[in-house]
Order: C-alpha cells, then structure tokens, then sequence
C-alpha cells in the first residue's frame, strides 16, 4: 500500500473523514487503516457523523418498526450504526420505548430473587435494558442475593456438591498419558485422583519400593511394555549415559562426537558410516589405552 502522503491526499481526508469515516478513507487512498487512524489523529481531524446512504436511509425508514439489530442485518452493518443514527434522526423504534409505570413495579418487585434475563423475559425486554433500567432505578442486589440467584439460575446444569461424573475413572483404571518430552506412558488409578506409572507399580509389586537414587529404565525401548522384566533401576547418571549412547558407543554418540563444535554438520556426517566407523575405533583405541596404564 502507498505509505506516502500528499497534498491531495491530506484534502481527502478533510472532506470525507468526518462524515465517512476510516474504512471509507482506506479504501479509496488504499492505505491501511491503522495509517489513516493516526494521520487523522496527527492532522486533528475529528468524526462529525455516520455516513448513511439515501438507499440505506430509506430502508431504515421503511422497517422502523423492527429491532436495530433486524434493521442492521438488513443493511449489513454494525448494529450500533442504525442505533446512532435512529437517535440523529430522532426516528422512534420499538427499542426506544420508555418503560411504563407498571413495568418499573415488576423489576423493583423481582430484582432480588430473579436474573435480569428473566424478567427480560416476562415483560417483554432484553436482559441488557433491565439490568440499565435498575441502574437508573438505583436498584442494587447484595451478595448474597445474586449468589442465591445464581444458584437458583444454574441449578439444571450444575454439579451438586459431592457429585460424581459418570465419566470418573474406579480405582484399578489404565489410562495412557504423555509426559513433557512427548513419551506415552501408562497410569493406574490407585484411588481418587492419585495415579501411578503402571511400569512402577507393577515392578515394585514384584521387587519392593525402587531404591533411593535409582530409577526405572525399560529395556526393549517400548514404554508401553510393562512387565516387570522389562525394567531395571538405575542411577540418573547411567541412564544419561545410556540414553546418550556413549557406554556403547551408538552412531548418534559417534555423531555427536564429530560435531559438537558444528551442530549443524550432524545430517551430514550420520550419512558417513565409514568416518562413524573410524571415529568409533578411535574412542575404543583410547578407552582400551587408559584402561592398560590404570
């Protein structure tokens, strides 16, 4: 979009701003509106009116009797512009009807027992006209009055207390969830919102509680598998080593090795077994000479 003003474009904005506003400015100087928003803003250029066209008023004219919201699906605009501009006009609506005396008895006589919404209902209003209607009445509710309100107003579809859904677990439940890194384990429900790894749970059924330090590894690399057999404990720092590959010296170890200074070399020496291969009998070589002068 052209971001560069000039002369003519500044006028255009003088005579068609206040009455058509921002969208209308845009679309003609194809500029973006947040750009026509703050010029206005530099250049002090202030709304006068709402621009509506002589179709869009006639239309207005004509379905007066309908709701501002009806009036403005019609024209396919803004609600609040058929509201602003009924009032310009001083055009009369159903919506703009004052309230009758006995209207104004029933709100005062229910606000405390029933929501805004229905006693919209029985007198025919919306709930924002008479939650406004008992502004300007200086009708306020206590607390405790609109919490008895809202129970009584929620009843048939709130939980009562002590409820359980029907969707609750019992106690002996698998369910399968994943942890921070994306691995899918199981769970046991051991009681009410207490779960358990199943992996855990079973193998210190077998062997007793999982020593102090230790955790459980799998051995076939399938978490879902949790027989007993497949897990073993062991300390944090060989299952880093493991997980690492480096006490057995795995391709992504070996890798890993070659490009710790250019991480972004790691796709390419992973397709090169044969410099994986040397770089492996390397460490080996090493490993087995401190192993000798040990």
């Amino acid at each position: 979009m052209n971001r560069t003003w000039t002369e003519k474009d500044i006028q255009f904005l003088r005579d068609n701003y206040p009455e058509k506003g921002l969208l209308f400015c845009a679309r003609h100087l194809a500029k973006k509106q947040s750009s026509i928003k703050a010029k206005v803003g530099h250049l002090k250029i202030r709304r006068t009116n709402f621009y509506v066209s002589p179709a869009e008023d006639k239309i207005i004219r004509e379905n007066i009797e309908l709701t501002n919201r009806d009036i403005a699906k019609l024209l396919g605009v803004d609600e609040w512009r058929v509201i602003r501009y009924i009032h310009r006009k001083k055009l009369r609506s159903r919506n703009w009807e004052f309230y009758t005396e006995q209207e104004s008895a029933i709100i005062e006589k229910l606000f405390t027992s029933k929501s805004y919404a229905e006693i919209g209902n029985i007198i025919g209003r919306s709930h924002d006209s008479v939650k406004i209607k008992c502004t300007h009445l200086g009708l306020k509710r206590t607390k405790k009055q609109v919490l008895n309100i809202q129970k009584t107003y929620c009843s048939n579809t709130q939980f009562n207390k002590g409820n359980i859904p029907s969707s609750t677990l019992y106690d002996g439940a698998i369910s399968e969830r994943k942890d921070s890194n994306g691995i899918t384990y199981k769970h046991i429900r051991i009681s009410k919102a207490v779960w358990q790894p199943l992996h855990i749970y079973n193998w210190e059924n077998k062997n007793g509680p999982v020593p102090d330090g230790m955790i459980l590894r799998c051995k076939d690399t399938d978490q879902l598998n949790c027989d007993p057999l497949n897990w073993e404990p062991v300390n944090r720092n060989e299952h880093l080593e493991l997980n690492l590959g480096r006490k057995t010296l795995e391709d992504r170890y070996i890798v890993s090795k070659l490009t710790h200074r250019n991480p972004e070399l790691k796709e390419t020496i992973s397709q090169m077994p044969e410099l994986i291969e040397l770089k492996r009998n390397q460490i080996k070589l090493r490993r087995a000479i401190n192993e000798h002068n040990d």
